[in-house]
């Protein structure tokens, strides 16, 4: 991943304010384990397209690695509004909500999901269950 790294950073050089090429080095960022400079790079990427929803689930997801799980539910809340399949997105918002022990907000976004992908929200509430003691409403 460090290759891939490198070569996005060369990427970025030569084509500097890209959000694609910005993204795929946040991705890049968070596949080798650098969830500081990850977050940077969303972060980035969000001020040259704030409606960037790839962008926001990532970063959501980077968010909650570094236990930023209030932040990462602010990110994701947006994300899902944006993306067109909010599915994955709402995964990860519930489970933000419930490492950050928001056990109501955590319920809400699993009946959205449910709503949206009962297979999902079945394996959603079980991860619940075990990483935070609640599941399904």
């Amino acid at each position: 991943h460090q290759e891939a790294v490198a070569q996005f950073l060369e990427a970025t050089r030569l084509l500097p304010g890209d959000s694609a090429v910005l993204y795929d080095l946040g991705v890049a960022r968070e596949m080798s384990g650098d969830h500081a400079g990850a977050v940077e790079t969303f972060e980035e990427v969000l001020k040259i397209s704030p409606r960037h929803a790839a962008a926001m689930k990532d970063l959501g997801v980077v968010l909650m690695l570094q236990g930023r799980y209030a932040r990462a539910a602010e990110v994701l809340s947006e994300a899902a509004r944006l993306t067109p399949d909010p599915a994955p997105v709402l995964k990860n918002l519930a489970q933000a909500h419930c490492l950050a022990g928001k056990e109501e907000e955590a319920r809400t976004t699993l009946t959205r999901l449910q709503a949206l992908n009962p297979g999902l929200a079945g394996q959603t509430a079980r991860l619940m269950k075990k990483e935070c003691g609640f599941g399904a409403p």
